[in-house]
């Protein structure tokens, strides 16, 4: 049961940090695009 726990935090963990980075990709592009 503790091992299930912890692969399931360890997988939400990757998944929240995927997330995370593709937000901050999409917003640097967003600002790229924007006129200066």
């Amino acid at each position: 049961m503790d091992v299930v726990f912890k692969t399931y935090i360890c997988s939400l963990s990757i998944h929240l940090h995927t997330f995370i980075f593709l937000w901050l990709s999409v917003g640097s592009g967003f600002l790229t695009l924007l006129p200066q």
